[in-house]
């Protein structure tokens, strides 16, 4: 799939919750972490085939407004 999509959302800790509602909901993902940063996760690689309608509430990300 070529199309990359990059929403926003607030921090980590809802970083983790995405991650793992997309685990319990059978979606596969895998999280990306830091090891030069203490291991925090930075983001998340969602498979095209989930429903877009979960991701609804979040923003598109732009770096030039905030999340």
């Amino acid at each position: 799939h070529k199309t990359l999509i990059v929403l926003g959302i607030e921090n980590e800790t809802e970083l983790s919750a995405w991650h793992e509602t997309l685990q319990s909901e059978g979606i596969v993902c895998e999280a990306f972490v830091e090891p030069d940063i203490g291991n925090q996760k930075t983001a998340l690689a969602i498979h095209p085939s989930a429903d877009s309608k979960m991701f609804r509430k979040l923003k598109l990300y732009s770096p030039l407004l905030p999340v």
